[in-house]
């Protein structure tokens, strides 16, 4: 191949020139139009470069943008020789591509496959080249006068013009469109030999089944064409006939159909039965409106064509035409769809009976659909086998109308409700659920292929189902229409029985003075609990001995003698240096500057002392026994031990009242009843709960009413789902357990009275002083409950009424609506409203309950080492003081003939209000005593409610949560 080396100069974004025939130089052309390819710019390669690497890098670079832009042209018209030289182009290209930079000498390397690649193909044309230089130089001036010929070939092709191209275009176009019309031709008429041929098959199947039927009567399966080939587990016993009236006469002869056809034409004279006789004559059809019984009618018209379609389809399935076969099985598919529709309708017309909107969107809805399953199955392209996802999504969307409803009134009555509601339908649902699982695995013929031929097989108890499951939709729509029908039965508050004890009682008149000193009341106090605590002592210490000496019994304080191991009983005295006094108490009432707050008064050094006392004197204990138990001033114990040489005792073991007797439930009542001559009940009525509530904490401010309404609501069912209205039904009582108004203002100081403004009195009182509102929500939140839930309320230390201890009631005059539910004063039996004291003793149901506002729990906990408010609740029980802290920093009445917070009978339930958190223990006593304690929480905080059950004493909580509140938008829940 002889060519000289031809220059090429170009601009950026121009065409290049055609290039001439080799040898000639190539000329610009003077008008430049711009091309898709305008962007290749060659440039020269100059033969004599020193250096052959950069030279063979460089032509390499140009040829693979040349070659892109001769490829852009299609195929070139070149014979075989010029077309080999266009393939080694690419060979060169490729080969070389293969050399990556990475490589050490990769310049090198690409030189040496550059011309081993033409060497390969063109053995002589570097054969008179003796170096590897001139064999690279050589072989770039090949290809270089190469490409300048392909490149004058392309420029022929396009100065050819659009014309030729669009002929060529137009006889290549007519040429595939021949080649695929015979394609096509060949194809159709495969494809129509194959249909003759199946149609010769399926005729010569069906004449061969025919003609056994003639001979055997029934026919096994392997006999059977294939499209009446459905279940290969039964075997024997198929039909075949050649007219519709052999069909029919079939039905009345033995076959494996003759169960499947009976069973839905009997199951039809009995819906038929029901529909015109049963449910006319049934106690709920004189109640019925015309739409209830427009929406059966529905339900037995779907029934009875379910059952007429599908003994039609079982008795025309032996007919031996394709095509008949088919519009059966459509009529089979219509009845199975009209009836899930029906099903599903008469469940939506009755779960939304109240709410019109709903049930008739639901019921179009599932009725289009119904009567879209009916029409659909007649379409061809509908049951194609391509259309499968159509028919399960329209099956799914059938469905989804029975089951959307389900999530409404999940979401709007509650998931109890709603599943309280359909549980009528549970039978008819498992019926059809386990006869189409059945059916779908063709159980139990497939476990025993032949044995269940004519008798027991799927298909028959699939039968069997749908008309079990018609029967049990029966009964469940006469449920529904019975509740839709019955008028709404409103819930009956449970009865509840009171009887409140007189204990913490105060003396009236003249008899209540308070010049007696404090001391009386703890002589009394130890008087009323020594012989317990003796009795106690004296059975476990009688005849103890410790290293030979015998413990003696010593009835005073100062009758210890040093050396002496002795027991005594006595008074608890804590001497406790961070122990507030009097001054603390003014001072902070007068909002005067005092010292911060405490939670625990503990001296952390051990400074604080433990006396025991009597009438005699008092005894200091010592010892890590008596130092670990929990204790405060105004218990009594007895403590075991010998005085020590400074003249203190120490404890070797310390015994408590604990728990005193527990009275029967109804023990009271029924001695009552006996002392008063009247019958005594053998059987009461099933008590209710007892919704027990503190620290409601009613203020002049709106914010917190919202959550006090919600639980006004609650308490008379007027909220949630049926079954919590009938939870709320079952409450027979509220008790609201002290501080049920907010805290007040600190008392002004003399210096802002006297430069305060009086302003005008209005109703008796200086509304600038004293707001009424607070009490007024009160009065109105008991008034509105009153009517349909007694109430039984004792004051907490924020709530109008005394400080000391036992707090009287909050007085009637501020009560004015609440005060017309309470006992007349001369009437022995309690009033539907007790307004009661705190502490405060009664019989609920029979139980006996103890109540207490939180103080005295809160103030045992400021002397005491822990957090636990059950176990301060347990010790006050087994220290037998319901204030043992009285009155030596709980404020109280100076008792003298005896102390009432000394606990007489020991309590079923003790209820403590306004603590921390919920909290809730049962303890027991050493003569068999169980005692349910209760820590009831701050509703204004926790905003929640114990419901204590009168029949068990279990306690459940329910929370209400307001969210917002006090910002203007706020929602609430239960």
């Amino acid at each position: 191949m002889a060519c000289t080396m031809t220059s090429v100069t170009m601009e950026s974004w121009e065409e290049p020139t055609r290039g001439a025939t080799s040898g000639t130089s190539l000329r610009r052309v003077e008008l430049r139009q711009r091309r898709r390819h305008s962007s290749y710019t060659p440039r020269s390669f100059p033969a004599d470069h020193d250096n052959i690497q950069l030279l063979v890098d460089r032509f390499l670079a140009e040829l693979g943008r040349r070659l892109d832009f001769l490829d852009s042209y299609g195929h070139l018209k070149l014979d075989h020789s010029i077309d080999r030289a266009y393939a080694t182009l690419h060979a060169v290209r490729d080969s070389c591509s293969h050399v990556s930079d990475e490589v050490i000498g990769a310049g090198r390397r690409r030189a040496r496959v550059l011309v081993e690649t033409l060497e390969e193909r063109y053995k002589g044309a570097l054969a008179t080249k003796d170096t590897m230089e001139q064999k690279v130089r050589e072989g770039v001036r090949l290809m270089e006068s190469t490409l300048t010929d392909f490149e004058s070939r392309a420029y022929a092709v396009r100065d050819s013009g659009i014309g030729t191209a669009a002929s060529d275009f137009i006889d290549e176009s007519w040429r595939r469109v021949d080649e695929g019309i015979e394609r096509a031709k060949e194809v159709v008429d495969e494809g129509i030999e194959k249909v003759q041929r199946a149609k010769e098959t399926m005729k010569e199947n069906i004449e061969y089944a025919i003609k056994c039927a003639r001979e055997q009567g029934l026919i096994k399966y392997d006999d059977l064409p294939d499209p009446w080939r459905v279940n290969p587990h039964i075997l024997r016993g198929y039909r075949f006939s050649e007219s519709k009236i052999d069909c029919v006469r079939s039905a009345f002869t033995p076959s494996n159909e003759l169960v499947n056809i009976w069973s839905h034409a009997i199951g039809l004279l009995i819906v038929l039965a029901i529909a015109f006789y049963f449910y006319p004559t049934s106690a709920n059809f004189p109640l019925s409106t015309n739409t209830d019984i427009l929406v059966a009618a529905v339900f037995f018209f779907a029934a009875c064509k379910c059952l007429v379609c599908s003994t039609l389809w079982h008795t025309m399935n032996s007919i031996a035409e394709q095509s008949l076969l088919e519009r059966f099985a459509c009529v089979d598919y219509t009845g199975i769809s009209l009836l899930v529709a029906a099903s599903i309708m008469t469940t939506e017309y009755t779960a939304f009976y109240c709410e019109p909107l709903s049930r008739w969107l639901y019921m179009l809805t599932t009725a289009s659909l119904g009567i879209g399953g009916v029409i659909l199955p007649w379409h061809p392209t509908f049951n194609r086998a391509d259309m499968a996802w159509a028919r399960v999504g329209f099956y799914v969307c059938l469905a989804a109308t029975g089951f959307i409803p389900v999530f409404q009134l999940s979401l709007t009555r509650g998931l109890a409700e709603t599943a309280w509601f359909y549980s009528p339908i549970t039978k008819s649902c498992i019926v059809y659920l386990v006869g189409a699982v059945l059916y779908a695995m063709k159980v139990p013929e497939r476990w025993w292929p032949g044995g269940f031929d004519y008798v027991g097989g799927s298909h028959n108890l699939w039968h069997l189902a749908v008309l079990g499951g018609i029967l049990f939709h029966y009964h469940a729509m006469q449920e529904f229409f019975k509740a839709a029908a019955t008028p709404f039965d409103t819930p009956t508050r449970s009865p509840s029985s009171y009887n409140p004890l007189p204990t913490f009682t105060l003396a009236k008149g003249d008899q209540k003075h308070y010049q007696q000193q404090y001391a009386d009341m703890y002589f009394a106090r130890l008087a009323q609990l020594k012989p317990a605590v003796e009795q106690i002592a004296a059975d476990a210490w009688e005849g103890f001995e410790i290293a030979g000496d015998s413990v003696s019994r010593v009835d005073r304080v100062l009758d210890v003698r040093q050396g002496r191991l002795c027991w005594v009983v006595g008074t608890i005295y804590m001497e406790m240096p961070l122990k507030p006094n009097i001054l603390d108490d003014i001072s902070k009432d007068h909002w005067i500057s005092a010292p911060p707050p405490r939670q625990k008064f503990l001296s952390p050094n051990n400074l604080d002392q433990i006396m025991l006392e009597d009438e005699s004197g008092r005894l200091r204990l010592t010892g890590s026994f008596i130092s670990s138990c929990m204790l405060v001033t105004g218990c009594i114990i007895a403590v075991m031990g010998t005085e020590n040489s400074d003249g203190d005792f120490e404890v070797l073991d310390m015994k408590l009242p604990d728990l005193p007797r527990q009275p029967e439930r109804w023990e009271r009542d029924e001695g009552a009843a006996a002392m008063g001559g009247k019958k005594v009940m053998q059987e009461r009525a099933k008590a209710g709960k007892i919704a027990i509530v503190s620290g409601l904490g009613i203020s002049a401010e709106a914010g917190g009413m919202l959550s006090l309404e919600m639980l006004m609501e609650y308490l008379l069912g007027e909220t949630g789902s049926g079954a919590e209205q009938a939870n709320a039904a079952s409450i027979s009582r509220l008790i609201i357990a002290g501080n049920s108004l907010a805290a007040a203002s600190p008392v002004p100081t003399r210096e802002e009275m006297a430069g305060k403004h009086v302003a005008h009195k209005k109703y008796g009182y200086d509304s600038s002083a004293y707001n009424a509102a607070p009490i007024e929500h009160l009065d109105t939140f008991l008034a509105t409950l009153l009517p349909s839930l007694p109430v039984t309320i004792f004051p907490g230390a924020s709530d109008p009424s005394g400080v000391a201890l036992p707090q009287q009631p909050i007085h009637a005059a501020m009560l004015p609506h609440s005060r017309a539910y309470a006992a007349a004063l001369d009437s022995a039996a309690p009033g539907w409203f007790d307004s009661a004291i705190n502490p405060w003793e009664g019989d609920v149901d029979g139980w006996r309950v103890l109540g207490t506002g939180g103080q005295p729990v809160d103030d045992v906990f400021k002397y005491v080492e822990g957090e636990d408010r059950l176990e301060l609740m347990e010790a006050m029980l087994r220290w037998r003081l319901s204030a043992p802290t009285a009155p030596d920093t709980l404020w109280c009445y100076p008792f003298q003939d005896g102390d009432p917070f000394v606990i007489a009978d020991c309590p079923h339930v003790f209820v403590v209000g306004n603590q921390p958190s919920f909290a809730t223990a049962v303890v027991d006593g050493p003569l068999g005593q169980r005692v349910r304690l209760i820590a009831v929480p701050k509703f204004s905080d926790a905003g929640e409610v114990v419901l204590l059950d009168a029949e068990t004493l279990g306690v459940e909580i329910v929370r209400f949560e307001v969210f917002g509140e006090g910002k203007g938008t706020g929602d609430g829940g239960l």
